[in-house]
C-alpha cells in the first residue's frame, strides 16, 4: 500500500504554493513516484465518491478543499479550464474532471499505480 509522505510547500506549475502528498511506490507496485492532487468541496457527490474510489484503491493523494483552501479553486479552474469538481490531476499533467469510479481506476492503471 503507498505511504504518504509531506513535502515542504512549492510553487505549482501555475506559480502558486501548494502543499502536496507523494506517494511513495514500493512492494509489488510499479510506477515513479506520483502526486495526486483532487480539488473538490465536502457538498459535492462526485468529489466523495472520487476520495472515496482513491481511498478503497490504496492510492495517497492531496485533498484541496476549493471553499476552505486559499486559491483551490482558482489551481482547480486553472487546470482544467472549467468550473466543475471534482479535477483529480496526476504528475504526469494529466487530470480528469468528474471521473467516474472506473475512470479513475483506469488511470491508476494506465500509470502503472496498481498491482497487476
Amino acid at each position: 500500500m503507498p505511504t504518504a509522505i509531506s513535502q515542504h510547500p512549492r510553487y505549482d506549475e501555475y506559480g502558486l504554493i501548494v502543499h502536496r502528498v507523494k506517494v511513495k511506490r514500493g512492494g509489488t507496485k510499479k510506477g515513479p513516484d506520483m502526486t495526486i492532487d483532487v480539488y473538490g468541496a465536502t457538498w459535492c457527490g462526485d468529489c466523495r465518491q472520487a476520495k472515496n474510489t482513491l481511498d478503497k484503491l490504496g492510492a495517497a493523494y492531496t485533498w484541496h478543499n476549493i471553499e476552505e483552501e486559499e486559491g483551490a479553486a482558482d489551481r482547480a479552474v486553472a487546470i482544467s479550464g472549467q468550473m466543475h469538481i471534482p479535477v483529480v490531476r496526476y504528475d504526469d499533467g494529466s487530470f480528469q474532471v468528474e471521473p467516474s469510479a472506473v475512470d479513475i481506476k483506469n488511470k491508476l492503471q494506465e500509470l502503472g499505480l496498481l498491482a497487476d
